[in-house]
């Protein structure tokens, strides 16, 4: 038989491991652990990998997390850029479509970042599906302030030590100044300089697959339509609320604290001698 005829059966019999034989070595796979063994000559084990699979909705599923990223790591990136403002309440996984992932592991390197939308757009990134433009959300808080906020009218993803500004974006979509979700993303590609303001909707020529506000000091990474689908990948979705010690805070003094809860610049607390 085949090997991939019994590795199928024996996945589609719901076996927790099955044995063959490629190319002369011999192969054990776990489905439990989603591991592939390569053994040598022996009964030592040569070679120990990841795999993965793909359903019939091309959803993709993989046991190890996307560039070294998994729970703990979102968890520590969260509660290092939150300055005690937010807090976390949930995590979990997204889900992936193969094409998208395809798309992402064919870069040779990326970064990460904050994705806020309003909760139906959260939801269909979380999903697998598309990652929608943003960008209204950004000119609403712009309209506010009386400046331009926006880089170009395209997807924005904030830097990863910048999770405030997604935050409010998604807090303004879903109207809940006190809880909401942020999707934790691995992006990828080239960036060009985005001004504020920009309407911007394409990239300046085919080297740059993304944008950014800045080359030192991001705040915001920008993508087009045409390029989003191979260049940002949402790993995990966060729910989140805002702390007690920030709404203490906004209360104090309207128009000064609310300008400090924003640039993250509360009070250090005072050490006993």
């Amino acid at each position: 038989m085949p090997s991939r005829k019994r590795i199928e059966d024996a996945f589609g019999a719901k076996k927790a491991v099955v044995e063959v034989l490629s190319g002369g070595s011999r192969l054990l796979f776990d489905f439990l652990r989603m591991v592939c063994v390569r053994f040598d000559g022996g009964s030592a084990a040569k070679r120990i990998s990841a795999f993965c699979w793909v359903d019939d909705d091309g959803s993709f599923f993989s046991p190890a997390g996307f560039g070294g990223v998994d729970e703990a790591s979102v968890r520590q990136a969260f509660d290092s850029s939150s300055k005690r403002l937010l807090s976390l309440t949930a995590v979990r996984r997204c889900r992936h479509r193969e094409a998208r992932v395809r798309g992402i592991l064919n870069r040779t390197s990326w970064t990460f970042g904050w994705y806020g939308a309003a909760p139906e757009d959260l939801d269909a990134a979380a999903d697998g599906g598309e990652v929608r433009t943003n960008w209204q959300l950004l000119d609403l808080v712009g309209a506010e302030k009386g400046q331009p906020q926006s880089h170009g009218r395209v997807l924005h993803v904030s830097a990863v030590n910048r999770l405030r500004s997604a935050a409010n974006l998604s807090r303004l979509g879903a109207m809940d100044f006190r809880r909401a979700r942020v999707l934790y993303c691995a992006l990828a590609g080239a960036r060009e300089l985005v001004a504020a303001g920009s309407t911007q909707s394409q990239p300046t020529c085919s080297f740059f697959h993304s944008g950014t506000n800045s080359l030192l000091r991001t705040r915001w990474y920008v993508f087009w339509d045409c390029n989003s689908g191979t260049s940002i990948l949402p790993l995990y979705d966060v729910s989140f609320e805002v702390t007690e010690e920030c709404l203490k805070l906004a209360n104090q003094s309207p128009k000064r604290k609310i300008a400090e809860v924003e640039q993250g610049n509360l009070p250090q607390k005072k050490r006993r001698i």
